[in-house]
């Protein structure tokens, strides 16, 4: 899964300052991961120069997910449901995360955007929860219209989340089924289009994509 979270470079000085370092270039061997795409994994790739294996994952993150990434933050409306056993800017969909799309109104890749942090993404109008982990304050979601799919879900919901959603000014609605929690947001947003994280791959690889 391709985690779109973290911004623009904050991940690079220090663990390549670590590898240049002479105590471990004095010890060290090799470097191995999976390559991937949004339908799962492609294979392996390893070598004793990490900053040549660096390119090539970051070449191959660009082809098999530029494509995504673009496609979901070129949205200009819409609402997200919240269907997986995850921490809510981990649960996925297509091999993204649910951070591409609320972190879609900043380009990570535009090397002139600021290293800050991301804000929320206007698009996304509502969020319905029929199954979650927690769901996290980095989002935006507490300024959002938030749709428990279930009562018992709604319990949970005030129970873990009540008072971050009473700070960042949302507003709680409880329905009887997620289909009734559907039909809620499409009035509440007025738009019907929704995106569903719910673990899901992509039926092939987005480099296939016509």
């Amino acid at each position: 899964m391709f985690h779109n979270n973290f911004p623009t470079r904050s991940a690079n000085v220090v663990p390549r300052a670590i590898y240049e370092s002479d105590f471990i270039q004095d010890r060290w061997g090799f470097a191995g991961g999976l390559t991937s795409c949004p339908d799962g994994a492609l294979g392996v790739d390893a070598d004793v120069d990490l900053v040549a294996m660096d390119r090539r994952i970051g070449r191959n993150m660009l082809l098999n997910y530029g494509r995504v990434i673009r496609l979901l933050t070129s949205i200009d409306e819409c609402f997200a449901i919240a269907d997986d056993t995850r921490w809510l800017p981990y649960q996925h969909a297509g091999g993204l995360t649910s951070c591409t799309l609320y972190d879609g109104a900043i380009d990570h890749l535009d090397l002139d955007v600021a290293n800050s942090h991301p804000v929320h993404n206007a698009a996304v109008k509502a969020l319905i929860i029929n199954s979650a982990w927690k769901i996290g304050a980095d989002l935006g979601w507490a300024n959002q219209q938030i749709i428990s799919a279930t009562p018992e879900v709604g319990k949970d919901v005030r129970r873990v989340n009540g008072e971050l959603l009473a700070l960042g000014g949302g507003q709680a609605h409880v329905a009887e089924s997620l289909s009734h929690a559907f039909d809620m947001a499409v009035q509440l947003t007025g738009t019907d289009k929704a995106i569903a994280f719910d673990g899901s791959a992509c039926p092939q690889p987005a480099r296939d994509a016509s």
